[in-house]
């Protein structure tokens, strides 16, 4: 029968609320792409819109295996702050931006904020719980 492994206090609330601001944050950023077409400054045609897509995904790929690794070697509680105080702060960033290029810069510093939850809250779970727990 599958347990939670090792002492401690479960993290699960607080993995939950972080993924929930993570991936919210994510789906509200490319639901405002639209809005901020019809906005003069920003320049968002399809062609700008995908290259912050795009750009944005590929930020995410490259530091989600970054932080992953380090996540093996450093204290995740620190990382995961970081992560989520990064967040935080370039997306009120991102209420200040008043071009396309630093729309692209905020955007991407958002999806390197986001890029600590995947590899180090999923790590943790699936190291914490093992068998039928970890479902």
């Amino acid at each position: 029968m599958g347990r939670s492994k090792g002492p401690g206090p479960s993290y699960l609330p607080v993995l939950t609320l972080y993924h929930a601001v993570d991936d919210g944050l994510l789906a509200a950023i490319a639901a405002t792409f639209p809005i901020l077409s019809k906005i003069g400054g920003f320049g968002l045609d399809y062609g700008n819109i995908g290259l912050l897509t795009s750009l944005g995904l590929m930020v995410t790929v490259l530091f989600q295996v970054l932080a992953g690794r380090a996540g093996d070697r450093q204290d995740i509680r620190l990382m995961m702050t970081f992560g989520i105080l990064m967040m935080g702060i370039t997306s009120f960033l991102l209420t200040l931006s008043w071009d396309f290029i630093s729309l692209l810069s905020i955007v991407l510093l958002v999806r390197l904020g986001a890029s600590f939850y995947h590899p180090i809250g999923i790590g943790w779970i699936s190291k914490k719980y093992e068998g039928e727990a970890l479902d």
